[in-house]
């Protein structure tokens, strides 16, 4: 055959599977290469769960998974078929710009350009880390971190990786970016963190879709879940025998053998909890995983119950459920056992020390507190002291805080601590009302434990957010906290909604955090944290540090 006649006869051959890639699925069969375990041309044989999520009708898709589970790679998939095929602008938005976008066009976008010449050839010159040109459609690759980046484009098609990671603020930034186009599509995915924040939130609001399959010895229908299809072997993770784990079927008992996943996983098929809402959403877990053991997951779930941080990461990141280690929230029952019968008083006589704590927003959440000293140690004036709550509420707010300084009066206020966000001139203009008796507190994330970055001669103070609302809501745990019979109804709900999350940093060290959930309020939360803080001011025992040091 001639140069010619090939020539023709492979551009036929390219315009017919052109003509029959009608889908993100059928793309990337067709034109997707991989390296690694599943080296070769794309294929769903070991992610079965992938393809019904490749193909997904709905313009708002969740994924709330467990790591490693292909989740990355298919919204590439999708990113890339809306480029090539559908010609629409996309975005892909990770947590930060560094490292996570200069790692995701290293780890993904390079090798998928190495191994597809069809995808090399989508991509021309403009092929920076933030910017890539396919023809006429853009590859946008930003970290939610940056406003600018994402306030510069627009784009059909919005994919946000990571988004428990991502502040709300960014989000609707980014969402804004799609708000003027005719056919929009939007895709979050994320392991999750805590109940009733990020991924977790959306994810109930969806459809709920979880992956079922036929057991291969009775039929029935079912999915893989912790702990029901996990038999553990062994109480150690060291001991042999832990090699023996195995799932077996929720219905049946029987086993079903790893390396059998890729046949009977086949007869796969989303199922939906919630049909007919408005978000799709996809749910899977490492109990799936066509190359993790699962005497692996058994091993990871025995460490967990000796760490809180592998607690925390056994159940996201391979379970893909959120969760709340022991101890991490304050409960209803700890407010039960801290009320007595007393009731808020309207006013206070001099004679004890009295602080204020006030969380300015629409409206002002106030606490005010006595305290006992009689135990307290001068080197920790928070530690031993016992606290009282003589009033909790809500104040109108207004520009000159007028019924906050009715309250630094009627109830003999030593020293008030006010949120300096977001009314900086108010809380600046009171302070100075009550100079000596007032300050207002940023948190900042370069003072350590329980230290305060201040100074003789301004007004501002600066605490660690963690180490404080630490001390400020132990206190519900530990019992050297009182409450009046009449707290305000909403006063429980904001003290239960921070929890307390452990982490690890960059250098593998254990850390904590708080989250708050998405959608509760946790003002009166921070009001405690202010009157607490308050404390240390009110009894002289402040050690300033200046408001620019770092430690």
């Amino acid at each position: 055959m001639s140069s010619l006649a090939t020539d023709l006869a492979n551009r036929m051959r390219s315009q017919l599977i052109r003509s029959s890639v009608v889908s993100a699925s059928r793309w990337a069969r067709e034109y997707r290469r991989m390296q690694g375990d599943f080296a070769g041309p794309w294929t769903f044989d070991n992610h079965p769960w992938l393809l019904g999520m490749h193909d997904s009708d709905s313009e708002l898709n969740i994924g709330q998974k467990s790591a490693q589970m292909g989740y990355s790679e298919t919204m590439f998939n999708i990113a890339l078929y809306n480029l090539d095929y559908m010609k629409r602008n996309v975005m892909y938005i990770l947590p930060n710009e560094r490292p996570d976008a200069h790692d995701f066009s290293a780890r993904i976008f390079n090798p998928a350009i190495e191994l597809s010449p069809h995808i090399k050839e989508m991509f021309g010159s403009t092929n920076n880390v933030g910017h890539k040109l396919a023809g006429s459609a853009n590859l946008f690759i930003r970290g939610s971190n940056s406003r600018t980046a994402l306030k510069s484009v627009p784009a059909s098609v919005l994919i946000f990786d990571e988004f428990d990671e991502m502040s709300r603020e960014s989000v609707e930034l980014a969402e804004e970016r799609s708000s003027g186009q005719k056919y929009r599509l939007n895709w979050k995915i994320s392991t999750p963190s805590t109940p009733g924040r990020g991924i977790n939130v959306y994810f109930k609001r969806s459809t709920q879709d979880h992956f079922f399959f036929n057991c291969p010895s009775c039929s029935k229908l079912i999915e893989l879940r912790f702990p029901d299809n996990l038999v553990i072997t062994a109480d150690d993770p060291d001991d042999p025998k832990i090699r023996n784990s195995h799932l077996i079927c929720s219905e049946c008992r029987n086993i079903l053998h790893h390396e059998d996943k890729s046949s009977f996983l086949k007869t796969g098929r989303w199922v939906s909890e919630r049909p007919g809402q408005l978000m799709r959403g996809f749910y899977i877990n490492q109990l799936y995983s066509a190359v993790l053991e699962p005497y692996k997951l058994a091993i990871k779930y025995l460490e967990s119950r000796r760490d809180s941080a592998a607690e925390m990461e056994f159940f996201n990141s391979k379970m893909g459920l959120p969760h709340i280690v022991e101890g991490a929230q304050i409960t209803e029952d700890l407010f039960m056992e801290l009320i007595k019968g007393y009731e808020m008083v309207a006013a206070h006589r001099p004679g004890s020390v009295i602080t204020m704590g006030v969380d300015v927003g629409k409206v002002c959440h106030v606490e005010i507190d006595q305290w006992d000293l009689s135990k307290a140690n001068p080197l920790d004036i928070n530690a031993d002291a016992r606290c009282k709550v003589l009033w909790a509420g809500e104040v109108p707010f207004d520009t000159e805080f007028k019924g906050i300084a009715e309250r630094m009066n009627d109830y003999n206020v030593n020293f008030c601590v006010v949120d300096a966000m977001p009314e900086t001139k108010v809380a600046e203009r009171f302070c100075n009302r009550f100079y000596g008796r007032a300050r207002m507190c940023r948190y900042n994330h370069f003072a350590t434990a329980r230290s305060v970055f201040a100074n003789d001669k301004d007004i501002t103070v600066g605490v660690n957010r963690t180490a404080w609302l630490d001390q400020s809501l132990g206190r519900f745990r530990n019992g050297s906290i009182i409450l009046p019979r009449n707290l305000p109804g909403d006063y429980t709900r904001h003290i239960m909604c921070p929890v307390r999350r452990p982490v690890k940093d960059n250098n593998g060290q254990l850390m904590y955090r708080y989250e708050e959930q998405e959608g509760r309020a946790d003002h009166y939360a921070h009001a405690r944290n202010y009157a607490e803080v308050a404390l240390l001011f009110a009894t002289g025992m402040a050690v300033h540090k200046s408001i620019t040091e770092r430690v």
